[in-house]
């Protein structure tokens, strides 16, 4: 929109005309409007503002003349998005029937430009009077004021309806974008009417809108009583007339006396206004110990309050957290954050369970908490409360993925942050943009839900096309589960990284493709002696992949008949070097190797599974692995001496678990092969597994002589 200047002559009179036009128009002088408007425009032809309430002035006195027609065309040119100016231009024109001549064709082709030829009758202007909310608060949310009220403005003025809570918050979030509060006289009226108009404690919507206005006004307005005087136009140009006065009288009209206002008390303006039965005479915390609010809304059922009271119960522990029910939600304030987001985590979970195990309750619950380590000021417990019931309607933004599901959206400063970090409270920050108009904040989100925590033989859990049926492991970042393709009637083995170790991965979109190129390269390998891994993707925040599931044993648990010992073991640890031999030639190491990583049939069947994937393999723990080669222990990535290393010491335990070396009769080569395959320096080891190879087979040729010479 073009800025007027008032820093010269010119300037100073544009916002004078400005001001007087906008002032008669919001007293419905419509001639008055357009003359100052059109005043404006003999100075700045070209200003888009003044153009469009010119036209919208016109519009309001139903004038089609020629010059007015220019008029409107010049407005639709430099308005192309005005949807108050081209509703009003089609209703006006589909009554008068004017569309004729090439100015009007030009001016329908503007307002409707997927109407080529100009033929066709102009389509019906949207009834006004069936305004969408929502459509509003985009341009609340847009900083689009003027043609919010513009908007308003048409459907007081066509339908009759009464808009005073709408023109009252506009006013309220136009203030509140540019950090102010409301002095005008008249809007401070205009505000305090739609309070009166609102009952804060019917929904949460209602009270966002109260809190809002309330966020909007002085702490302090007093009463006041003042009689109208009339200011006559050219004494205010000719200066006999402060320019505050004239715009005063000329706005307000008569007031009525309005009652004293007094700073926000949360205590009084939410909690008492709310409470209900035994809940009037709970004792509350000061004003000012309040650090947390919390709003929630629950969605997807019909529940009886007391059934949203036995939840929440919780988060009830007066004075110093309280609870009220308010709507299809509540809303809690607290005095210690850390505990209330405990608490909201666990009501989170409480409602998923419900979901699970209840046939007639299902329900999605969504939380805004907004926080501060410090005690809080009247204004600032205000803003927060402000803040908090607009958090609920983040989740609807695409920003913030999955808007079906439950969820827990965080306003706080650094140390709480850090008091969430020492909790093992997962949580990530995005920037969302104006929370209120004007007030940019970084949300953060919290992670509660985890679904495995709710696999179970009764209700296995679908990832993908697999069911998740039984838990084997749980690591600290992933867990290890059976499951099934029922597709294929197969079975399967599925790891999953949580939700809580799987978000730094998904947020950095780097960080994730790395991770799934190297499970994409293992899943390539294709070898009889390697586990294939048939999937891999996200779901519900969880990272995961799918492998072939095989049936037998660890290596160290087989047990080979003693006149086959050297035969078996020799062929099972070909078999191994052969495979990790191909993956290198794929360009990947095993890198962890051990005896739960090398499954092996009652057929003789090996297969090697689960290749060290950086960030998904937790290298914590194979710290605490006896079969890590000292130099991957100590940090070092490793190559294939460390395989080398980890099959030296998978060999002897897997011959002591068979009655150790005295009982083949190659116990000199084996101990020979054991102690240099397990060097703990890198270079003392077979350098190579083509060595490692080598040297096998000379064993396997020394065994089969032996076996020919008897």
């Amino acid at each position: 929109m073009t800025q007027i200047e008032p820093d010269n002559a010119l300037g100073k009179i544009q916002q004078l005309l400005m001001a007087l036009g906008k002032a008669y128009f919001e007293r419905q002088q419509y001639s008055q409007a357009l003359e100052k408007f059109q005043q404006f425009l003999e100075i700045d032809g070209e200003h888009s503002e003044a153009a469009l309430q010119a036209a919208l002035a016109a519009i309001a006195l139903q004038d089609v003349s020629e010059p007015v027609l220019k008029l409107y065309e010049k407005a639709a040119a430099l308005n192309p998005n005005s949807v108050a100016l081209r509703n009003g231009l089609a209703e006006l024109f589909s009554q008068f029937d004017v569309l004729g001549g090439d100015r009007a064709n030009a001016i329908r082709k503007i307002i409707f430009p997927s109407d080529a030829t100009g033929a066709a009758a102009l389509p019906s202007p949207t009834p006004l009077k069936n305004f969408d909310r929502a459509e509003l608060e985009k341009l609340w949310r847009r900083g689009e004021f003027e043609e919010a009220l513009l908007r308003l403005r048409e459907i007081e003025n066509n339908n009759g309806g009464d808009v005073t809570i709408e023109l009252a918050l506009t006013h309220a979030y136009q203030a509140i974008s540019q950090n102010q509060k409301i002095g005008d006289d008249q809007m401070v009226n205009l505000i305090l009417d739609g309070l009166e108009q609102i009952a804060p404690d019917e929904s949460l919507d209602r009270l966002r809108d109260y809190l809002t206005l309330r966020l909007a006004l002085p702490e302090i307005i007093h009463s006041n009583v003042s009689e109208n005087e009339d200011a006559d136009e050219y004494q205010f140009i000719l200066g006999l007339v402060a320019m505050e006065d004239y715009f005063s009288r000329l706005k307000n009209g008569a007031r009525k006396e309005r009652f004293i206002l007094n700073k926000f008390d949360p205590n009084i303006e939410i909690l008492n206004l709310l409470a209900q039965g035994d809940q009037c005479n709970q004792p509350l915390a000061d004003c000012d110990r309040w650090q947390s609010v919390l709003v929630a809304e629950i969605q997807g059922a019909a529940l009886q309050p007391q059934k949203i009271q036995e939840l929440v119960s919780n988060l009830s522990n007066p004075p110093a957290s309280v609870v009220r029910l308010i709507g299809g939600g509540f809303i809690s304030l607290a005095t210690d954050p850390l505990r209330q987001i405990e608490c909201a985590q666990r009501l989170l979970k409480n409602i998923t369970a419900h979901n699970r195990f209840s046939d007639d309750f299902q329900s999605t619950l969504n939380c805004g908490i907004v926080a501060s380590s410090n005690s809080r000021k009247s204004g600032e417990v205000l803003h927060d409360c402000a803040a908090a019931t607009h958090l609920l309607h983040v989740v609807e933004d695409p920003k913030f993925d999955k808007p079906n599901s439950s969820r827990l959206l965080l306003i706080a400063d650094e140390q709480i942050h850090q008091q969430l970090r020492a909790a093992n409270i997962r949580f990530e920050e995005k920037t969302y943009g104006a929370l209120l108009p004007g007030d940019e904040r970084k949300i953060a989100e919290v992670f509660w839900f985890n679904p495995l925590d709710y696999v179970d033989d009764d209700h296995p859990y679908k990832l993908s096309e697999f069911l998740l049926e039984k838990q084997l492991a749980n690591h600290e970042h992933h867990a290890v589960f059976l499951g099934a393709d029922r597709r294929l009637r197969r079975r399967l083995i599925i790891k999953i990284m949580p939700p809580q170790q799987a978000w730094p991965f998904l947020k950095e979109g780097d960080e994730r493709q790395k991770m799934f190129d190297a499970l994409g390269a293992i899943a390539r390998l294709s070898h009889p002696n390697i586990a294939t891994i048939f999937d891999l993707g996200v779901q519900d925040g969880m990272i995961y992949f799918v492998r072939e599931f095989i049936e037998g044993q660890a290596i160290t648990d087989i047990k080979i008949p003693e006149e086959d010992f050297d035969r078996e073991m020799l062929e099972l640890f070909l078999r191994i070097v052969r495979a990790l031999l191909y993956a290198r030639s794929h360009g990947l190491h095993h890198l962890n190797l051990k005896p739960s990583n090398i499954w092996v049939n009652e057929g003789r069947i090996l297969k090697l599974t689960d290749f060290f994937c950086d960030n998904f393999t937790n290298r914590g723990q194979a710290h605490l692995s006896k079969y890590l080669a000292p130099e991957m222990a100590a940090g070092e990535t490793g190559d294939e001496r460390s395989d080398i290393f980890s099959l030296g010491v998978i060999l002897d335990k897997t011959l002591a678990a068979n009655g150790g070396v005295q009982n083949s009769r190659l116990k000199n080569e084996w101990e020979e092969l054991i102690g240099k395959a397990s060097h703990s320096e890198p270079a003392m080891r077979f350098p190579n597994l083509d060595e490692l190879l080598a040297t096998l087979r000379r064993i396997q040729a020394a065994s089969l002589s032996q076996a020919s010479d008897k």
